[in-house]
């Protein structure tokens, strides 16, 4: 029976109030993650082999897990949300083999520290912002004793996003997908470290044909602080490109996947 185990409600309200939307934009994109680059190198390195111990630092609603699972020998999912390992727990509920605990993997109580202790195969953490400087990469390192991976957006060319946020007075630049800069870091504290960190890129292209209701449920994440005037800004922009009630948006994306052996460190540095 699937467990999970409440710790800690340090910073957990931003995302108990945006797991609905990654619930909705998940179920939007889909579970399949067979053409997902970063499970195509995971297999590759031999990281998710039969019985492996995987640890999914940031879970959220369980996407990865749910990839993992089947192989795995026990997948743990970690998130400082609640209400998002609610919705991982619903999305999940087949498998047998999964622990969700609640937990701040940069601040991690005693509880969460006994499990971080108890040692993983692969430490995994997808677009998570626990996963932001030399202390979270040492932690996710001194959980494995296999692989650790990274996996995180680079960019993302989305005029009609760009467009938006431009007119309620945000930068795109801000956006959590334009974190090239952030990645680049990564990879040279690990490599400072004394790791030998592997960095590979890929870029896929995506157009969408939705609704200006349904972009704004896409875009809700980067406008839920945005007052009443600024909502009303965006739906008039989102009307103004509406023709024959749809919206087209084509949208390129690079998106970044950094992964290290924890048993390979270099002896000269």
């Amino acid at each position: 029976m699937m467990q999970i185990v409440e710790k800690g409600k340090k910073d957990s309200a931003y995302w108990d109030s945006s797991a609905e939307d990654f619930q909705r934009r998940v179920a939007g994109h889909g579970w399949n993650l067979e053409r997902d680059p970063a499970l195509a190198i995971l297999k590759r390195i031999g990281a998710l082999g039969p019985g492996a111990r995987v640890l999914d630092v940031g879970c959220g609603v369980g996407r990865h897990l749910g990839a993992f699972a089947p192989t795995a020998g026990e997948a743990v999912g970690v998130d400082i949300s609640a209400r998002m390992l609610e919705f991982a727990a619903e999305n999940l509920r087949q498998h047998a083999n999964i622990i969700l605990q609640v937990g701040d993997f940069k601040n991690p109580d005693a509880a969460l520290e006994t499990l971080l202790a108890q040692g993983f195969d692969l430490v995994f953490a997808s677009m998570s912002p626990a996963v932001e400087d030399l202390e979270d990469l040492r932690r996710m390192s001194a959980c494995s004793r296999g692989w650790c991976m990274v996996d995180r957006f680079l960019e993302e060319q989305d005029e009609l996003k760009a467009s938006i946020l431009e007119a309620v007075g945000m930068d795109v630049r801000d956006d959590p997908h334009n974190q090239g800069e952030r990645t680049k870091r990564l990879w040279t504290l690990l490599w400072e470290d004394g790791y030998c960190p592997q960095l590979e890129i890929h870029a896929r292209s995506e157009t969408f044909e939705l609704s200006a209701d349904a972009l704004m449920k896409r875009y809700e994440r980067n406008v839920k602080d945005c007052n009443a005037e600024k909502r009303e800004r965006i739906r008039r922009i989102l009307r103004e490109r509406s023709e024959n009630g749809s919206i087209r948006s084509d949208v390129h994306v690079l998106k970044a996947t950094l992964y290290w052996d924890v048993r390979e460190r270099r002896r000269y540095r």
